[in-house]
């Protein structure tokens, strides 16, 4: 997993060649799509807030767009046990969802 970081701040702040600016969410996402790292370092590299990277996570992963892919030590902070996340689907863990048998499945009427 590609877990490097680039320590130039505000290094997505414009969409290349457009000259528009992209919405944090749009931002958060691409990053993720390139990198697999934390939100701490999302923060440092784009100089959004923190706070601001957690709702986008949180809305992302309800989305089914965003999954946290491991847990780990953060490459800012140095805390233990920090989401490792990525928008890239290559990435993404396969989803195992056990199957409750109702009805006919389970013998019954």
């Amino acid at each position: 997993m590609n877990t490097t970081s680039t320590n130039s701040p505000n290094v997505f702040s414009e969409a290349q060649g457009k000259g528009k600016k992209k919405t944090g969410l749009e931002l958060f996402f691409e990053f993720f799509s390139t990198r697999t790292t934390t939100v701490y370092d999302f923060e440092k590299c784009t100089g959004i807030s923190r706070a601001n990277g957690c709702q986008y996570k949180r809305k992302l992963e309800r989305a089914g767009k965003l999954q946290i892919v491991r847990l780990g030590v953060c490459p800012v902070s140095g805390a233990n046990g920090v989401q490792y996340v990525t928008t890239n689907p290559k990435k993404f863990r396969p989803v195992t969802q056990l199957r409750v048998p109702f009805g006919a499945e389970r013998g019954g009427v």
